[in-house]
């Protein structure tokens, strides 16, 4: 796996804080971001193109062996 994709979820909490702190400082209504529950629609971001490949429904990542089946909206192609 890409060791980009824990740094992507923590470019993703940066980004969240920066946003939620910039609000603060503009005295606009803000709440604290919302974290994910585990293990409900869980996921993850891979944004290097050279480290994956899509083929139809297909996800192929440089380094698994085997190819993912992807769903697209809760349905199975």
């Amino acid at each position: 796996m890409s060791s980009r994709v824990t740094r992507n979820a923590i470019d993703d909490l940066d980004n969240a804080f920066k946003h939620f702190f910039r609000r603060i400082k503009a005295k606009q209504k803000a709440g604290f971001p919302q974290f994910k529950k585990k293990d409900v629609n869980n996921s993850f971001a891979l944004r290097e193109k050279a480290k994956f490949d899509v083929d139809g429904c297909m996800l192929r990542i440089e380094k698994l062996k085997t190819k993912i089946k992807l769903r697209f909206d809760g349905i199975a192609k």
